[in-house]
């Protein structure tokens, strides 16, 4: 569309209501060109919507803060059991971030998260 001086946003111009409005819109050998990647785009997001819907639906209806449903049905799914830690810094380091330690002879100072993980591990 964009080499026929049309430009349209990549995440909504095959949506129904759109694509409604654009059909008329465009030159019929364009149409014909579209509606293939058009109906390849609709069945994909379908599919992907039935996909996260499922997990997404089994999420609790309080979640952590900053967690989203699909999210947390992605972490509930890959940790599988959280017993099986015996501390905080092991969940860290099962998700491979640790906190960085710089020392030196007698000092030492705590940096800040790193994703080196800990080779003692869960």
């Amino acid at each position: 569309m964009l080499l026929q001086g049309r430009r349209e946003s990549n995440h909504w111009w095959w949506k129904a209501a759109r694509w409604e409005r654009l059909e008329p819109e465009l030159a019929a050998w364009l149409v014909e060109r579209l509606k293939v990647f058009h109906d390849l785009i609709v069945t994909v997001d379908q599919a992907a919507g039935q996909s996260t819907g499922e997990p997404e639906s089994k999420a609790p209806k309080v979640l952590p803060k900053g967690m989203g449903r699909l999210t947390y049905a992605a972490v509930e799914t890959e940790v599988a059991a959280w017993d099986r830690f015996k501390n905080r810094r092991q969940v860290g380091s099962y998700a491979g971030l640790t906190g960085g330690v710089s020392a030196s002879r007698q000092s030492s100072a705590v940096l800040s998260i790193t994703k080196a993980g800990n080779r003692c591990g869960a």
